[in-house]
This record gives C-alpha cells, structure tokens and sequence, in this order.
C-alpha cells in the first residue's frame, strides 16, 4: 500500500487534552499529549495506563521497548500490528503519542510515518 504523506496532517483540537492528528485519507489517529515531568518508571506506567484502557484490564500486554532517537531523546513504545503506543522524554517531560486505526485494522502500512513524526516531537 501506499503510505499516506503525513506531512500535512489535519490538526483537531477541541475535546482532546492535546492534539489529534488524522493521515490526509483519514485512516491513521495519532494522538498526541504533553505528560508532564518525568523519567522511565512514569513512561512505563504511562505506557501500560495508555495500553490496558486500549485493550482492556487484565489483558497480556507486550514488553515495553527502549529506544533512542535520532534526536537523542528516548522513547519507550508498545505495539502491535493495530497501535503504536509511545513515550517520548523531551529531557525531563514526557509526550504521550497513541497511533491507531479506528476501524481496527493493521498499522503495518503506516509504521513509516508513525516512526518519522516521532521523531519530530521536540
């Protein structure tokens, strides 16, 4: 498939606590928050708060992940074929980025593009 261009996302404001990103076919949400101070133990607990309301209390969720940017800055992510979940520490405050499909279906095509805004997010 073709991956969508990500580089003029609609932005929406309204009902969000931050900002919520749609890909030009409507398909990719990205959700984007600002979490406040923190470190690796606020990010991992964020990550699994962020993955059991997406999946369920209870549920088995996957190892969370530890990676550096281009930027230098660490992100911790879970995912899986349908969402992306990520923690980016700007240097002491942390940015919450959620990608998912609405409809439920696979991410696969969008991983990209989920992979370039993360690094975007100073």
């Amino acid at each position: 498939p073709v991956l969508p261009d990500l580089r003029s996302p609609r932005v929406y404001l309204g009902g969000h606590a931050g900002l919520l990103l749609r890909s030009p076919d409507r398909v990719l949400a990205v959700e984007i928050e600002s979490s406040g101070p923190g470190a690796e133990p606020e990010a991992e607990a964020l990550l699994r708060q962020k993955a059991s309301a997406i999946i369920g209390a209870g549920a088995e969720l996957p190892a969370v992940r530890t990676e550096t940017l281009a930027s230098g800055h660490t992100v911790w992510h879970l995912d899986d074929v349908f969402a992306v979940l990520a923690v980016v520490d700007r240097g002491g405050t942390l940015v919450t980025v959620t990608a998912e499909r609405p409809d439920g279906e696979s991410i696969e095509a969008y991983r990209p593009a989920i992979g370039q805004l993360l690094e975007t997010v100073h």
